[in-house]
């Protein structure tokens, strides 16, 4: 596929060396424009694959793309997967109405990617995020002896527990053995 000369002239400055702010600046200076932003995907290289999450459409997003984007993301190493899918949750999916109610729908989807966004989005709706992970213990002793919110905690645990999995294995590990030493209390 042939790139345009303004693709090229944005390719040219990025390299293996470029930082993310750097990418956030020349985003700035481009703003919205989807063609170049799928031009930019179709290089199959993670930092133009971040540039061109920051100056997507959303409102040109479908379900159709996500699938495609999906795909596309499942090339990469974990670590570049999960930051590209952080960056389309945080830059794209969860600025529209419309790409909201598709997240919300990914909570049975048969992609991983897409499951893993749905529990994300959850977690960051909760206030949950990388440095802010209450433990269940801290949680839930205010609850243990208020008879009336005893139903709801149960339906807490479920959920922490299938969050904490879905998005940090290492910290759900830790976060599991909380929750079995709260059912002792």
């Amino acid at each position: 596929m042939k790139r345009s000369s303004k693709a090229e002239a944005i390719l040219s400055q990025i390299n293996s060396k470029t930082k993310l702010g750097d990418l956030r600046k020349i985003a700035k200076d481009i703003k919205k424009d989807h063609e170049l932003a799928m031009e930019l995907w179709s290089t199959g290289e993670f930092l133009p694959r971040q540039l061109a999450i920051l100056i997507m459409d959303n409102k040109l997003l479908s379900q159709d793309l996500f699938n495609k984007l999906d795909r596309d993301i499942q090339s990469h190493s974990f670590n570049e997967r999960n930051q590209l899918m952080e960056w389309l949750i945080a830059n794209q999916l969860s600025k529209d109405k419309k790409t909201i109610g598709l997240m919300e729908s990914w909570a049975n989807s048969p992609s991983t990617l897409q499951r893993r966004s749905f529990w994300y989005y959850q977690a960051r709706l909760r206030g949950w995020d990388k440095h802010h992970r209450p433990t269940l213990k801290s949680y839930y002793l205010p609850l243990k002896n208020n008879r009336k919110r005893r139903t709801r905690s149960t339906m807490g645990h479920e959920f922490r527990r299938r969050l904490d999995w879905s998005i940090c294995p290492k910290v759900s590990n830790t976060l599991y053995r909380s929750w079995q030493e709260d059912r002792t209390l």
